[in-house]
């Protein structure tokens, strides 16, 4: 109650299995969450509220004068938290976000959870060295994509992320699904596609269309790009890092 919601996601999957109860939201602190499994109490109530790892910035509003105008004035462009959810199951998201809206100091950071917010793990890794940027690496437009079909428990999920240069991929696997002592791996980040292939332009969303198999990513300035054949170029991208896998143990206090 009271919460300013920034991202959300209605209706999926839960552990592999259809979940039309699913709601998961995010606030600037909180994860909000209702699912198959957990945080039902009647049809529309029963969200449960889980802290975030770290307090993401909350966006610039237009405030109004005493005549009831508002007042316009510089805003944040769009959001200040991203959020992804996995397709296949909801225990899976990811969260980032700006630190601060009045300057650009703060820790930029992606963090990910497996059992819908219990436990956090930092998932930045070598974000910054991959992204080649100087200034401020601005992740945001958080995606999962699914390689592996079949039980989510056996899945290769890539985390796209939308930075200053382009989108940043990481390939994510785990030993088991929602369970917080499970071991999770990655390959860190890279690039995905050449500066020919992906312009340095910030990309502000990234989202994938099954059926046509196909990556659509919104920039700044540089118009709507599409990756055809996503699942078959993203693939490769992991055998030919050359990061090391890596597990993810620097794990958060776990949240109730």
């Amino acid at each position: 109650p009271g919460s300013m919601i920034l991202d959300f996601v209605s209706g999926g999957y839960t552990d592999g299995q259809p979940d039309p109860t699913l709601i998961v939201a995010v606030s600037s602190t909180h994860l909000f969450v209702r699912n198959r499994l957990e945080g039902q109490d009647g049809p529309t109530t029963g969200l449960l509220q889980r802290p975030l790892p770290v307090a993401f910035a909350d966006p610039v509003t237009l405030v109004y004068d005493d005549d009831g105008q508002r007042i316009l004035g510089p805003l944040t462009h769009a959001r200040t938290v991203s959020m992804a959810v996995s397709p296949s199951d909801s225990h899976w998201i990811a969260v980032t976000g700006w630190p601060s809206v009045d300057n650009n100091k703060g820790d930029e950071s992606v963090f990910l959870t497996i059992d819908a917010g219990k436990t956090w793990h930092n998932a930045t890794g070598n974000l910054r060295d991959a992204s080649g940027v100087v200034g401020k690496v601005r992740p945001g437009g958080l995606l999962f994509v699914e390689l592996d079909e079949g039980s989510s428990k056996a899945t290769t999920r890539v985390l796209l992320v939308g930075t200053s240069n382009g989108i940043l991929v990481s390939f994510l696997t785990a030993g088991s699904s929602h369970d917080s002592n499970a071991t999770i791996s990655s390959n860190c980040w890279s690039r995905l596609g050449s500066v020919k292939e992906f312009p340095v332009v910030l990309t502000s969303d990234v989202d994938y269309e099954p059926i046509s198999d196909r990556l659509v990513a919104a920039t700044f300035g540089r118009g709507i790009l599409v990756l055809r054949n996503a699942k078959e170029r993203l693939a490769p991208i992991q055998k030919s890092s050359t990061c090391n896998q890596r597990e993810l143990t620097d794990d958060i206090a776990q949240k109730t």
